[in-house]
């Protein structure tokens, strides 16, 4: 890695490092909604398409220059029944402040999710994993933060994979390599999956308009994309900052966790935007400028070189429970028409007056239309689970089948 790229890393811990001890962001991003009498009422709006710390993280599988392994006799030499198909997974978590609850829940779910990769379970008795083994796993962090004009957010993750842990968080260190690699039998799995929830706690001091395709397209474009983002540049980090993360011949599998949708922006003027009393709250306005779902579908594909079959989206955010039960057969069309996934005021809601997809143990979340819309473009290479729900765990057996189905041919 070159020295400009070192000191881009350096910046960025110090830059994280108060909000991974406490730092608490108010949730401010929507202007107050007026009163309204108790209840809903529907709107007719849709939006637009370092002593101990640096040790652990230099035992750690260090990705910065990748490793020269020996494999067991027959595991990846291309002989029949060798193929071992790899998944570089990203989990794409809100930062937001209304995400703390959620943030801890997933973290107690991940070394399960992952060991259910590389172990499928058999939940339905019948002696047969539920779906194919993952035998070689990259795992890595962004956050829903992205850094874009006018700049009003210091603590941006702007598609960078996260390399720093919460040490006040029990059994967690100060940094990590920016994402971990298991190969079965080369590596342990347990110890990556604890590391792994240790970073996925990216804590609550993040940007207050949430722009997770962003961070993705931001993350995984390469120096020749057609991509433009709003700071001006082309292309993204994929060749420098999170060189070394996502392989040619693997399926890159992206999960969001967010309690909001989409707001990934395509002018300041959506901050600067004058609003009234009555006004819808940011990114929920028909006239904010956001960008089209086409941009993310579009921008996934040529990520994967074309080969969308290399690509999968997991979406868990607001939706209604009832209505994503089977991760497999999921009705987009009924789901998006559903009226809890339409914008309408709810004069009880604490926020902003605004009516939720759900309600769960852990809070309301909002309707994520722009992701599902997202979803039901790349179809059986996508699926949506509710974050109100209190398991996430089906929605890995759709990211392994898609790993068994593109990785072996």
């Amino acid at each position: 890695m070159s020295e400009r790229w070192r000191s881009v890393r350096i910046v960025s811990i110090a830059l994280l490092i108060p909000q991974q001890v406490g730092c608490f962001s108010n949730h401010d991003r929507h202007e107050p909604a007026p009163a309204t009498p108790p209840g809903e009422t529907p709107i007719d709006a849709t939006g637009p398409d370092a002593g101990s710390d640096v040790a652990h993280r230099d035992a750690q599988n260090d990705s910065d220059v990748a490793a020269d392994v020996v494999l067991p006799d027959g595991a990846n030499d291309g002989t029949e029944g060798a193929c071992r198909p790899k998944l570089d997974l990203v989990v794409v978590i809100d930062d937001s402040g209304s995400m703390e609850e959620e943030q801890i829940h997933l973290a107690a779910q991940l070394p399960m999710m992952v060991r259910s990769l590389a172990d499928p379970p058999d939940l339905d008795g019948n002696g047969v994993p539920d779906w194919p083994e993952v035998k070689d796993l990259h795992l890595g962090v962004l956050r829903t933060s992205v850094r874009a004009p006018p700049y009003t957010c210091d603590q941006a993750g702007d598609g960078q994979l996260q390399e720093v842990g919460n040490p006040f968080l029990e059994g967690c260190h100060l940094l990590y390599p920016r994402f971990f690699s298991y190969r079965e039998g080369v590596d342990e799995l347990e110890p990556l999956t604890s590391d792994f929830a240790c970073v996925a706690q990216v804590g609550i001091g993040g940007c207050s308009l949430e722009q997770p395709l962003e961070s993705v397209l931001k993350g995984f474009s390469g120096p020749g994309s057609s991509v433009t983002f709003l700071d001006g540049t082309m292309g993204g980090w994929r060749d420098s900052f999170n060189e070394g993360f996502l392989r040619e011949d693997s399926v890159l599998g992206v999960i969001v966790l967010s309690d909001e949708d989409d707001c990934s922006y395509s002018s300041e003027e959506i901050v600067w935007r004058e609003r009234q009393d009555d006004s819808l709250p940011t990114c929920l306005d028909p006239e904010d400028p956001l960008y089209p779902i086409e941009r993310y579908v579009d921008g996934f594909r040529e990520i994967r070189q074309g080969r969308l079959d290399r690509f999968v989206f997991a979406l868990i955010g607001g939706v209604p429970e009832g209505l994503v039960t089977d991760p497999e057969d999921i009705d987009y069309d009924v789901l998006l028409a559903d009226p809890r996934m339409g914008v309408r005021r709810d004069a009880t809601d604490p926020l902003w007056q605004m009516g939720p997809a759900c309600v769960g143990e852990r809070g309301r979340a909002y309707p994520a239309r722009r992701m599902v819309e997202v979803a039901r473009e790349l179809g059986s290479q996508a699926t949506v689970a509710s974050i109100c729900q209190e398991s996430f765990l089906p929605i890995m057996g759709t990211i392994a089948r898609a790993v068994g189905n593109a990785g072996c041919e």
